[in-house]
């Protein structure tokens, strides 16, 4: 081939990569102008993998740029139109912009768009809580992740550590909500060992295990939180809690102990440590442990109901006793009839002050009623 020849090749080759690449800047023109469907049609040229004219535009990282550009202005019109053209822009305009960057990290590609990025950052992260707001769990982890993935990138990352703290911990409470519970396992373990949210992200933690039946790891993960944060309310509360949900009485009162200790003017721990007792059948104890918290507070309406509901429970079933006896031995008879009205009378005067202090309450007007009958005193019986 002659010199000119080989000349005319080259011309050849530079015009159709020049042809390609003012398809870009046609389509930067018309996305400047306002006429973003113009703007699609000549970025789609320039992308046209079909074309062998596209091969140079479709790596020039300009190219992914101004596509970017034109799909943020569709997210960001208000034309009905424009809306149309995608259905999810945010996410087009972000794989278009790692697109630029990827295929040239070292050139001025990434100058152009660290503000473009910074910007959808924000976007995205906008939208993120728009949709957790909204309850639309799934869409604001998605968005929460897509931010994340462009703080994660080594150009961008802004925090000391190299881990942007607060938008881990927004996937992680997300991806909880979302009850996608893998991914919100390791975003929240993440923010917990940095201490993002101190106890409270230690229990969102232990929750997620928890959905996912892993009752174990949801335990340890509460008792290595407490050897960081040792006694937090939060966490031991948290703790007591799935040690009873797992049937662990033994090990919920040990903290409960701890608790009762650590806050002794706080009645709800007595009540709850009562409650155990009284699941256990150990009503003696449980009476003695409500006792006491009415000595805190004695108009502590649960403590008052509980410990009424166990001396009604204990006369009723002292009662039953007489289903043994004989129906000749009427002493006998007579004899557990009047033990269970002694307990009955010890129910009544918690019952009544619990009625006092709340007469609308359906459940302890009945009880009342029940204990006014079985002790025979009709008049009171008929006053409510």
């Amino acid at each position: 081939m002659n010199r000119y020849c080989i000349l005319m090749v080259l011309v050849c080759i530079t015009s159709l990569t020049v042809a390609q690449k003012s398809k870009v800047y046609r389509a930067e023109n018309f996305l400047e102008s306002g006429d973003l469907i113009k703007a699609i049609e000549c970025i789609n040229l320039a992308i046209d993998s079909t074309n062998e004219k596209s091969q140079k535009s479709l790596i020039w990282p300009q190219t992914w740029i101004v596509k970017g550009d034109i799909f943020f202005a569709i997210y960001q019109s208000d034309n009905e139109e424009y809306a149309s053209l995608s259905k999810d822009p945010l996410t087009v305009s972000l794989t278009d912009y790692l697109k630029a960057l990827e295929l040239n990290p070292k050139s001025d590609a990434k100058n152009k768009i660290r503000n473009k990025f910074a910007l959808l950052e924000l976007e995205l992260q906008n939208v993120a809580i728009e949709a957790y707001n909204s309850e639309d769990y799934n869409h604001a982890l998605m968005r929460f992740e897509q931010a994340l993935a462009l703080k994660d990138l080594p150009e961008f990352k802004v925090d000391i550590d190299g881990i942007d703290t607060a938008l881990v911990y927004n996937c992680g409470l997300a991806a909880l909500k979302a009850e996608q519970l893998d991914k919100a396992i390791e975003n929240l373990n993440i923010a917990a060992n940095v201490g993002y949210g101190e106890a409270s992200t230690i229990v969102m933690v232990a929750s997620a295990y928890q959905s996912q039946k892993d009752t174990m790891a949801a335990i340890n993960t509460l008792e290595e939180g407490l050897v960081k944060y040792p006694g937090n309310e939060t966490i031991m509360t948290s703790l007591i809690q799935i040690f009873m949900d797992a049937d662990k009485k033994e090990s919920a009162l040990k903290c409960l102990d701890k608790l009762i200790i650590s806050h002794p003017a706080d009645a709800k721990y007595g009540i709850l440590k009562a409650d155990l007792h009284n699941q256990m059948k150990d009503t003696e104890t449980a009476i003695k442990q409500y006792q006491a918290v009415l000595k805190l507070e004695p108009e502590n309406q649960l403590a008052l109901y509980n410990l009424s509901v166990i001396y009604y429970n204990k006369g009723v079933e002292h009662l039953k006793l007489t289903d043994n006896v004989s129906v000749n031995d009427k002493g006998r008879y007579e004899q557990i009839v009047k033990q269970s009205e002694e307990i009955w009378k010890k129910a009544l005067p918690y019952m009544e002050k619990c009625h006092q202090l709340n007469a609308a309450d359906a459940n302890v007007l009945e009880l009342l009623k029940n204990l006014y009958y079985r002790l025979n005193l009709m008049e009171k019986y008929q006053a409510i």
